[in-house]
């Protein structure tokens, strides 16, 4: 099922006899989806229950800057660290984690890097057994890599995880030169939990949504004729 299948799903639902030219924003459905799917998920895994692999999304060629790991704007430490080149989608926050599930090379033949809090990876490398291991933790909307080892040669990584919003992955191109995400792509929903965001809608905004564009006809057309303005006197 596709972000547009669903929308039309709840419509046929609540509205099975509208017109092809009904003014509906669908816009504002799929963002009702989104965050009503991120709301039950959350919930869902917060109980300690798997992921289900239909929910995860993996942006496979996530470019890779070098920046000063100085977090003062007028400083430099003159030491650098690996981060993404730009903000990922917003993983879904758990009460203990972030519903990040891989961050490594972009094969996935490769092993994953070592996914971990900020607080555990900046002493990461000093151990017996990872003095030549990778980290990778989240902070500040990026995923920053962190090795004690050379990663000069290293400028993507492959990211998998459970996002706020899955549209928001259409902002990442993947190794073929098409974008993650489109609306007409498969979206990360299982049947349970589809289920309960289509019940919730129905229930509780569609009647709602629905009135809107009748509103806004209604404001469009007083607007027009200038019924319903109020009266304006000059004053001399």
């Amino acid at each position: 099922m596709t972000l547009n299948e669903a929308v039309y799903q709840v419509l046929e639902i609540v509205a099975p006899n509208r017109a092809d030219d009904d003014i509906v924003d669908t816009r504002l459905i799929k963002a009702l989806i989104n965050t009503k799917r991120a709301h039950f998920i959350n919930n869902e895994l917060n109980k300690n229950r798997a992921i289900s692999p239909i929910l995860v999304q993996e942006l496979n060629c996530v470019s890779l800057e070098e920046v000063d790991d100085a977090e003062c704007c007028d400083f430099t430490s003159g030491c650098s660290v690996l981060r993404t080149a730009q903000e990922i989608p917003t993983p879904i926050n758990l009460h203990h984690r972030v519903a990040i599930e891989r961050v490594g090379p972009p094969s996935i033949g490769q092993p994953a890097f070592s996914f971990m809090s900020y607080s555990d990876a900046i002493y990461f490398g000093n151990g017996r057994y990872n003095k030549r291991g990778i980290a990778a933790y989240y902070r500040d909307g990026r995923i920053y890599i962190a090795s004690k080892s050379d990663l000069g040669l290293m400028d993507t990584v492959s990211i998998r995880g459970v996002f706020e919003d899955p549209s928001s992955a259409a902002d990442f191109i993947n190794c073929t030169g098409d974008p993650c995400f489109s609306d007409d792509d498969k979206y990360p929903i299982d049947q349970r939990t589809w289920d309960y965001v289509k019940e919730d809608l129905v229930t509780k905004d569609m009647m709602r949504i629905l009135q809107m564009p009748v509103d806004l006809e209604n404001d469009a057309i007083n607007e027009k004729t200038g019924a319903g303005a109020p009266n304006q006197s000059k004053s001399v």
